[in-house]
């Protein structure tokens, strides 16, 4: 890839006869200059082709991060970093590794077995007011799993007074879909998730969090709210009908469905109680209604009123009653039911007073697309005034239905991953690192960051067992909801909200150029971040998208794979130096090259920015007119890059990783390892129903998986040995982890809502 800026331009095309895969290599063409056929899907000749638009791209590159690697005049500077800079020396088992003289030295090697040292929780899910400066979290980790927390504002923070974990059997798409409420007179707290007929509850203190009984439903639950030994509901489906419903909670270890009050076809929505529990208002879509619960007390029926309002959202706080239509929030006197104020605000999808303060929390339109904001008005003034708002996030679209995922009490409140402080009249931002998932990790000088599209948090690692947040929380402006960026304060670069989709590494970015959230080109952020996790800088760059595919960060590179998107066709393995990539530029391959692919399969890509070989794997069609899958080893020392080795596999793999000449990788049924020189040389077969490939250092391959037996799932961190795989080492977690990073002390691995520190496996 070296390339001093003396050598002529000049065009390239890769014709290296290999044994069973020549004529494919042989038409494989690219440029390694900028302004060149990047973006075409065909090979011009390469000799007498056009020539290039643009002066060559300088590339300075050693491969080693212990150097800076600059343009100087007509050749390259590979200056020593600073001595103590971390590196990482490909062995996953040398801990606390060191730049030194301009080297990376290996740190004191591990000996032992995988195993958990410790963990770091955070406070991601849905979040309820339980009391004065008190806030119960209800978090659910992927399948059955959950946590249920008591937590306080501290000064320096959110401080977690008790926690409780274990099975929650409930199944969500997201956070939005948790139900809860806690019950302030007695501290019971319901759970249970949008769609759902099972109710959990728990008693929730300062000094501990204890499940008590569980009830099964005989409709779906809409919605949920509760006041002292009373539980209301809306439940039922568009099929059976919708319905009332009251649940008894005089024990809550044993808690009864008492009865419904039908309300037919019409559907319910959002639920509030006054504050002698006798009056239950329910939003319908014909209209705002009540149950007077007063004859309960003597053993009488509750009853349903007429409409007394048009349909609008429902809460209640104190002795006032707030409803929430699409052009307002209207403040009644409850129980009269006599107007006080209405405050002109759009779409608001929850509302809470305090004495003459309202909070809004909304959705509304901002030209063709939408936006989240918080608002906090003097309602009671002769004219209500706006004091302070915020916007949280921007959509592309419409804005959506649905309520909002935050809690105040307030003084605090907490919404996604921001926090504010309410005491000063205003909306005051608050960082509170505690708030942002954990599932994006990179390493720092001091310990770890964990990223969010809107936000970092500092992790101190110092003890293993013990991590802990020092700082961050999210940043002052909301960012797009899918922001790619990296982190220039690290000492390798790497992607640290690409946000990756489902089980796929969230430390590299799938582009999909029929994602609206993806504009086209795509902007990449360039972050400076200061010692607390604060965004101090920000620049961007941008990416074309050039069809579906894969970026990643290796070393001083950006490496995009492109997925064929027509069979037989062609992919290609482009590279992007981010020396060169300047504010405001459209990032311009180094080189561009193209491979055989007679699929649309998806298929996976690694690079090695130490041993400076890419793999990937794809096929090309053989004389018969079938696949031939393989593995390409690419040589990324040579200008242009070169090919190395081709081994014949029996499947393009969608996931693989390299470390020197060996690599790991996942076909459907098992964890294959290869070779050069050798081709395949173990397979282990896996009958788990999901895997992801975290890391490989040629000696262990890191991975998650979720293991699937009748009646039982089971999420599990695996540790296979190259040399011997049925030797592979099992721990089991609480969810499927997103990335893998060493430290000075062992290996981080990152899920959504928590953080694990790792014994990495080194018998």
């Amino acid at each position: 890839m070296v390339r001093p800026p003396d050598i002529p331009p000049r065009r390239w095309c890769a014709a290296t006869a290999l044994i069973a895969l020549a004529a494919a290599w042989a038409g494989a063409c690219g440029d390694n200059l900028a302004g060149g056929d990047a973006g075409d899907s065909s090979c011009p000749t390469c000799d007498g082709g056009p020539p290039d638009a643009a002066p060559p791209v300088a590339v300075c590159d050693d491969g080693n991060a212990c150097t800076a690697d600059t343009v100087d005049g007509v050749g390259c500077r590979f200056d020593p970093v600073a001595d103590g800079t971390i590196c990482q020396d490909g062995d996953l088992c040398t801990l606390g590794d060191r730049c030194q003289t301009g080297e990376c030295v290996a740190g004191a090697r591990a000996e032992g077995e995988l195993a958990i040292l410790g963990h770091l929780d955070n406070l991601a899910g849905r979040r309820v007011r339980l009391a004065p400066d008190r806030f119960v979290v209800v978090t659910v980790e992927d399948l059955f799993r959950g946590r249920v927390q008591v937590v306080s504002r501290a000064a320096g923070g959110l401080t977690t007074l008790a926690s409780w974990q274990g099975e929650l059997t409930l199944i969500i798409l997201g956070d939005d879909d948790i139900l809860a409420d806690a019950i302030d007179e007695t501290g019971i707290v319901a759970v249970s998730a949008l769609g759902e007929r099972r109710l959990r509850f728990f008693s929730a203190g300062d000094a501990e969090v204890t499940p008590r009984g569980q009830l099964e439903l005989d409709n779906q639950i809409i919605s949920l709210a509760g006041r002292d030994d009373r539980l209301w509901l809306c439940t039922g489906s568009f099929v059976a009908g919708y319905q009332v419903t009251l649940v008894d909670l005089v024990d809550p270890d044993a808690p009864v469905e008492v009865g419904g009050m039908l309300l037919g076809p019409t559907p319910c929505g959002s639920i509030a109680i006054n504050d002698d529990g006798h009056r239950v208002y329910v939003n319908t879509a014909d209209g705002v209604r009540f149950v007077d619960a007063t004859p309960l007390d003597t053993g009488g029926d509750p009853t349903l009123s007429a409409v007394i309002a048009p349909p609008a959202g429902v809460s209640i706080s104190g002795s006032r009653l707030l409803l929430m239509n699409p052009t307002g929030v209207r403040i009644l006197d409850e129980p009269s039911g006599d107007e006080i104020a209405t405050v002109p605000v759009a779409r608001a999808r929850a509302a809470a007073l305090f004495g003459d303060r309202l909070l809004v929390e909304g959705n509304r339109a901002v030209g063709g697309d939408s936006e989240v904001f918080v608002a906090w008005y003097d309602a009671l003034a002769a004219t209500p005034t706006l004091l302070d708002e915020a916007v949280l996030t921007s959509f592309i679209g419409a804005p959506l239905t649905g309520s909002f995922q935050s809690a105040t009490d307030g003084a605090t409140l907490l919404t996604g991953t921001r926090a504010f402080d309410l005491t000063g009249d205003r909306l005051d931002e608050l960082r509170l690192p505690e708030l942002l998932p954990l599932r994006t990790l990179a390493r720092t000088d001091s310990g770890l960051r964990a990223y969010h599209s809107s936000g970092a948090a500092a992790i101190d690692l110092a003890s293993p067992a013990s991590p802990s947040y020092a700082a961050g929380g999210a940043f002052p402006a909301p960012r797009p909801i899918l922001t790619v960026a990296i982190d220039d304060s690290l000492p390798l670069a790497t992607f640290v909200s690409g946000l990756g989709q489902g089980l796929e590494d969230p430390t590299r970015v799938v582009l999909d150029p029929s994602n609206p959230y993806f504009p086209d080109p795509l902007p990449i952020a360039r972050w400076t971040l200061s010692a607390s996790a604060a965004l101090v800088a920000e620049s961007s760059f941008t990416v074309a998208h050039q069809g579906p595919s894969q970026l990643l960060t290796a070393g001083d590179f950006i490496y995009r794979f492109r997925r064929p998107t027509a069979s037989p066709s062609a992919t290609g393995l482009a590279a992007y130096w981010l020396p060169a990539l300047a504010a405001g530029t459209s990032a311009v391959p180094v080189f561009d090259l193209r491979l055989p692919a007679a699929s649309t399969s998806r298929r996976g890509f690694d690079v090695d920015p130490r041993a400076r070989i890419a793999v990937v794997s794809t096929d090309a069609v053989a004389p018969s007119g079938e696949p031939a899958p393989a593995l390409y080893f690419v040589d990324l020392s040579t200008s242009p890059p070169s090919a190395l080795d081709t081994l014949s596999t029996d499947a393009v793999y969608p996931q693989l990783r390299v470390s020197g000449h060996r690599v790991a990788a996942v076909a459907s049924d098992a964890i294959v390892f290869f070779e050069v020189g050798r081709g395949e040389v173990a397979r282990l077969p896996s009958d788990s129903f999901e895997t992801q490939l975290l890391a490989f250092d040629g000696t262990t391959a890191y991975l998650t998986q979720l293991h699937v037996e009748p009646g039982k799932a089971t999420y599990q961190l695996v540790a296979i040995p190259f040399d011997d795989p049925a030797a592979a080492m099992i721990v089991e977690v609480d969810a499927s982890a997103r990335s893998l990073v060493p430290f000075d002390s062992g290996l981080a691995v990152g899920f959504d809502t928590q953080l694990l520190t790792l014994h990495p496996h080194c018998p």
